[in-house]
């Protein structure tokens, strides 16, 4: 991997100042100046208390500042509402990856971890709500459509990213992008449950693999300082 002195950003590439999208935040996803953002604003906020299934309709509404009748008249139920949420929580990871477009293969892999796993990432309430919406989407069929959508849209950004680089182990990028993107998931999962596994920690493992799988070499140890501070 080239050293710092040669990483001057390609033409169309952000500079290295402007590494890409802020991390991920679940709150700034809804669209809260209108009735119907602010229910949803609602929803997640009882999520971040008792979760989903201890949330009932007359907690969204209290949250949100008004009647359970009156919130009925935006959505017809409170799982109409949650599919709501988790559709505005996709959007809006598509949108900051879309941001990534232009980026060398090596500056997109270090944007990535830094958006999804990082100490300025999702915070353990954050991670805990996903994992919820996740549960839901099992059997929820409308938000397990979204997911396998937005899954597929993200494989496939990986897809092109592996596409630029000359890739390990005789890998193809759709092998490539399937192991990253499992692994992405791996890791905000185990950073949830795992008191040992820091978010420096998986940001440093996440971009260290990557760069691995990608033939590219080894990561910039951008993270150490974080990682010993944690």
């Amino acid at each position: 991997m080239a050293s710092k002195s040669n990483n001057a950003p390609k033409q169309g590439e952000p500079p290295a100042a402007r590494p890409g999208p802020t991390a991920i935040s679940l709150s700034e996803a809804m669209n809260a100046r209108d009735r119907r953002g602010k229910i949803v604003l609602a929803l997640y906020r009882c999520m971040t208390k008792r979760g989903y299934a201890a949330t009932t309709l007359c907690d969204i509404a209290d949250e949100a500042g008004m009647t359970s009748s009156h919130l009925l008249y935006y959505y017809s139920g409170k799982e109409a509402i949650l599919e709501a949420f988790f559709k505005a929580v996709t959007d809006r990871i598509e949108k900051q990856l879309a941001e990534l477009d232009g980026f060398s293969p090596e500056a997109k892999i270090s944007a990535i971890a830094n958006m999804f796993l990082s100490a300025r990432g999702l915070r353990k309430v954050d991670q805990g709500v996903m994992l919820d919406l996740y549960g839901q989407a099992v059997q929820n069929k409308v938000m397990r459509r979204v997911k396998v959508t937005h899954d597929r849209c993200i494989k496939d950004m990986f897809v092109e990213l592996f596409e630029q680089t000359p890739l390990a182990d005789g890998l193809s990028a759709e092998e490539a992008a399937q192991s990253a993107y499992a692994m992405l998931l791996g890791l905000r999962a185990n950073s949830f449950y795992d008191s040992q596994l820091t978010a420096a920690q998986a940001n440093r493992l996440f971009k260290h693999s990557l760069l691995r799988i990608a033939g590219l070499g080894r990561p910039e140890r951008d993270e150490d300082s974080a990682r010993k501070s944690a």
